[in-house]
């Protein structure tokens, strides 16, 4: 592979190949089905598994014997239960046995 500098910046020619190696390595990824196929538990392949440099081996420790999958929510920026703007929240009301002391009266 020859670099070749034209006006300061790579040609054109390395660029295709950047873009070769990058559809030769989406080609050499297992596809879903193929990972479903192969463990004993293909509910819990997801898309993003055949991604990893060994599928086969998450796909393996996720079907595990007493293995507990980590909660969505933990790779989240935001914390658990954090997100709720746009929800009105109640104005306080007194208790009806303490309103019916009185004691709101005195205030």
């Amino acid at each position: 592979m020859a670099l070749l500098f034209e006006g300061g910046g790579l040609s054109h020619n390395n660029n295709n190949n950047k873009k070769k190696k990058k559809k030769k390595k989406v080609d050499r990824r297992m596809k879903v089905s193929e990972l479903k196929k192969i463990c004993s538990q293909p509910d819990l392949v997801e898309v993003w598994d055949v991604t990893l440099a060994d599928p086969k081996l998450l796909v393996f420790l996720k079907s595990y014997h007493n293995s507990v999958l980590v909660p969505r929510h933990w790779s989240h920026k935001r914390k658990y239960l954090q997100g709720k703007r746009g929800t009105e929240k109640q104005p306080f009301r007194v208790p009806d046995f303490i309103a019916a002391m009185g004691i709101d009266k005195i205030r």
